[in-house]
């Protein structure tokens, strides 16, 4: 793994400066860069002999110093016994990773904010959810954040394109990109797509430029998420996890996902109970219907319609089996896999860039209606109000599903993304797909 400045750690240094600091609860998938994020904002913010990082999976001793009363003051003068470490001192740090094989050290969080709000602390797991059944999350008392694979502008970072991860992020959205800019934008971003999001896949990719030892990573990755299932399922419950599991590639894209179309075979029940389960190991997101004419989103989502984000788009190619040797050096990036890796693509941008209190929440917009079906593929709040996203090639006259939706609602703002240059027709706006996390940021 390797040390590249994410996302997380603006959230961190906000933090740590604010003067109501609750504990930092860091979640998301295993393999996302959750510890190597804190450890590397804990190197540049706290000094060493004042940062303790316990690993509850890997350290089963130091569980037992949740398994008494719960007052920080005893809890710290047991970690300053157990490791030698002084948190006491100004500016000391506690790392609690894996914070769910302890589920008492959640509640504990807490106390602490309670009463010794100057200790940084920051918790992080990758299956919390799972660790929740007997005791109750302390909501209102910690801080909570998401994390994500890497975005496209993290993964130009890693590659040495800095100057680019920041135009990304600055550019106006106004004005044509420069086409030799645009290319280049573009064939970074048909990398990311083999590559994917996942620090250490990168990292493989950076240090070999061997596509095939990415994808042997790819392989090690998703068994390993497999042997997981074990954690968190019943023994009845993991033949048809493991099939919703290598099934849900197969369903990204497709407007509306059935129970049926995972296995016939398999009551609707079970499988509704393994999607359950992968979204609670943080494998995929649902992205809700909604009807909102209005903000906020969730006030018209309809529940009965979802599709699938999957957790990252390198992952989603491999478990596909899709062979990139067929597609052509020339290939518009919104129709390979049929439209659905740029469809995965921005959910995951939009993901990884959302407000916090909307983090998990994606939105499209689909219409069933006899013989004449429409989809939007995603609706963001833009500027205090809905606005449908469409993610394809096409012209304005071709967008049919667009069309209905601006004639029904008149939205304020419409967008596509797709591979063409940054243009205006009429009232839709075209910009290109690597331009996809600046709806989530409001521009």
């Amino acid at each position: 793994m390797f040390d590249i400045p994410r996302k997380i750690h603006e959230a961190l240094d906000a933090w740590s400066q604010g003067a109501q600091r609750k504990p930092f609860v860091l979640r998301g998938a295993r393999q996302v860069g959750k510890s190597y994020a804190v450890r590397g904002w804990a190197k540049r913010n706290v000094p060493e002999d004042r940062f303790l990082e316990l690993n509850l999976e890997r350290e089963e001793s130091a569980r037992h110093l949740f398994r008494g009363d719960l007052r920080p003051d005893r809890i710290l003068q047991d970690l300053q016994l157990f490791s030698g470490k002084n948190l006491r001192e100004k500016g000391a740090c506690l790392f609690i990773d894996e914070i769910q094989y302890a589920p008492r050290a959640i509640t504990a969080l807490r106390y602490f904010y309670e009463e010794i709000p100057d200790l940084f602390l920051i918790a992080a797991g990758s299956l919390i959810d799972f660790s929740l059944a007997n005791i109750s999350f302390p909501v209102g008392r910690v801080q909570q954040h998401f994390m994500f694979p890497l975005t496209f502008a993290e993964f130009l970072t890693a590659c040495g394109e800095e100057h680019l991860a920041t135009y990304l992020n600055e550019a106006p959205l106004d004005e044509e990109i420069n086409p030799a800019i645009h290319q280049k934008f573009l064939q970074l971003l048909k990398d990311y797509y083999y590559v994917g999001g996942m620090p250490e896949a990168v990292r493989v990719y950076l240090d070999s430029r061997d596509l095939s030892q990415v994808s042997a990573f790819h392989g090690q990755l998703l068994a390993a998420f497999r042997e997981d299932f074990q954690k968190y399922a019943k023994n009845n419950e993991i033949e048809a996890l493991a099939t919703t599991f290598e099934r849900v590639p197969h369903l990204v894209g497709d407007p509306r996902v059935k129970y049926v179309q995972v296995d016939r075979h398999i009551h609707s029940d079970k499988i509704k109970r393994s999607l359950l389960l992968c979204e609670k190991a943080n494998l995929l997101t649902r992205v809700h219907s909604t009807y909102a004419s209005s903000l906020p989103l969730a006030a018209g989502a309809d529940k009965k319609f979802f599709k699938i984000i999957f957790l990252d788009i390198g992952l989603l190619h491999h478990l596909l089996g899709f062979d990139w040797r067929q597609v052509s050096p020339d290939a518009d990036l919104t129709n390979i896999c049929h439209g659905a890796f740029a469809e995965q693509f921005v959910g995951q941008e939009l993901l990884a860039h959302a407000d916090i209190l909307d983090q998990r929440n994606l939105y499209y917009w689909y219409r069933k209606a006899k013989g004449s079906d429409a989809e939007v593929d995603y609706v963001v709040s833009s500027r205090g109000s809905p606005a449908p996203v469409e993610v394809k090639s096409g012209s304005r006259g071709t967008l049919k599903s667009l069309n209905m939706y601006i004639e029904k609602y008149q939205p304020k703002e419409a967008f596509v993304l797709s591979q063409r240059n940054i243009e205006r027709v009429d009232s839709v706006r075209f910009l290109p797909l690597y331009f996809a996390h600046r709806l989530a940021m409001g521009f």
